[in-house]
């Protein structure tokens, strides 16, 4: 599945969606960091997408001019994501009900990311759901985990508004902190290479709750 991300030709994003108000990452933040933790986004990219990709982090692409160099792509930690979810106070494995769109592409990916986080003690059940239902399933926040894509846009904006401000269209996932919804607000307000710090700051809540984690792009 081809797609184009922002200023040059690359796919959208792959996020791993973490349903924060679905056990078991409704826990913890630490929950959703030890599943990013777990996952090596540049294994991810050879064994199913042949390289073809890059592996991301961010909304946008490490190409991009947009890109914050200084929160690089992790490299994959099971001894971390392991002690993350100890510090959770979870006992392995920790089930995860694991939605996934029906096609021969988003089945690989599951799978690869199921093997690679049974490692670190999750238990990602796979639940392969036609594509327009599993839209619905999320819209209804029915589910834990959800793979899925998307189109990206040239403007970041675009990419995190309707998904991490409170009661957006596309936050299916329940985020929502009043400190970030001033944030998105006040980014619209100006260009985004002088956008409010915080929303480029390791430290914001945003980060700290790894409710969306982007793959390749």
């Amino acid at each position: 599945m081809k797609r184009v991300l922002l200023v040059t030709p690359a796919p959208e994003p792959r996020p791993q969606w973490e349903n924060g108000n679905a056990s078991p990452f409704a826990k913890s933040p630490k929950v959703g960091q030890a599943l990013e933790a777990a996952i090596d986004r540049a294994a991810v990219n050879q064994v199913v997408f042949n390289g073809e990709f890059l592996p991301g982090n961010q909304w946008i692409s490490p190409k991009n001019p947009y890109y914050q160099e200084k929160f690089p792509v992790p490299k994959r930690d099971v001894a971390k994501a392991k002690q993350l979810l100890q510090d959770a106070g979870l006992t392995a494995p920790v089930t995860v009900d694991f939605m996934v769109p029906n096609n021969p592409e988003s089945r690989q990916v599951a799978e690869v990311i199921q093997a690679m986080a049974a490692e670190a003690g999750f238990d990602m059940k796979i639940r392969v759901t036609e594509f327009a239902t599993s839209l619905k399933e999320a819209e209804e926040g029915r589910y834990q985990a959800y793979f899925i894509g998307w189109s990206g846009r040239v403007d970041p904006d675009g990419n995190s508004y309707i998904f991490h401000k409170c009661k957006a269209p596309q936050n299916n996932r329940g985020f929502c902190d009043k400190d970030v919804d001033a944030w998105l607000d006040e980014a619209q307000s100006c260009l985004y290479l002088v956008r409010p710090a915080q929303l480029r700051d390791g430290t914001n809540p945003l980060r700290d709750a790894r409710s969306l984690v982007a793959l390749v792009s």
